[in-house]
């Protein structure tokens, strides 16, 4: 698992495989209890979150990007705002080790293992 548990991100992945493949959408039943259960890696506002989202996106659009136009635009999309969620705060502030992290995501998404 690279950068702790979200880089699985396999509740997305299976939203949209459902929905891509036949057209299933997701819907909520108001009296349904889900429990999610904590995963072993490290989670939440750690040093390495830039990087996993980073890496998640790369993931799911991996996974889900076609040649439609609408997933071209849905990615571009995507990464401006990752753009302004994280890189421009990190540059702004100097807090270099939010880029470096960042970096780390881009770079993990060069140069995927296949532990991830």
């Amino acid at each position: 698992m690279r950068f702790g548990g979200y880089s699985q991100c396999e509740d997305v992945l299976l939203s949209g495989i459902l929905h891509a493949s036949y057209g299933y959408g997701l819907d909520c039943a108001p009296s349904a209890l889900a429990i999610h259960h904590q995963g072993s890696g490290p989670h939440g506002a750690t040093a390495s979150q830039p990087a996993m989202v980073v890496y998640n996106h790369w993931l799911v659009w991996q996974e889900l990007a076609s040649a439609r136009r609408w997933s071209q635009l849905a990615l571009a999309w995507a990464r401006t705002g990752l753009l302004l969620r994280y890189l421009i705060p990190a540059l702004l502030a100097g807090r270099t080790s939010d880029l470096a992290s960042f970096r780390e995501g881009l770079r993990a998404t060069r140069e995927p293992s296949r532990t991830s």
